[in-house]
């Protein structure tokens, strides 16, 4: 019983300091991470042709918000 309890305690803190970066995050440096906020960027500020470089070209967009269907 001891045994078990000293193996779930070590795994336990490596599992803690297992992490290196202190942010604690996942994705810290994933590439999609720029692109997204780039196109955010474009999206508040208005730039409707930048956002059209980011979308594919048989892009739609449906809003849920309002009944038209066209």
């Amino acid at each position: 019983m001891k045994n078990c309890i000293a193996l779930v305690l070590m795994i336990a803190t490596c599992i803690t300091y297992a992490q290196k970066k202190t942010n604690g995050t996942i994705y810290v440096e994933h590439p999609a991470i720029t692109t997204v906020e780039d196109m955010t960027q474009a999206s508040v500020s208005g730039n409707m042709d930048k956002v059209a470089n980011y979308l594919a070209d048989d892009f739609k967009y449906y809003s849920g918000t309002t009944t038209n269907k066209c």
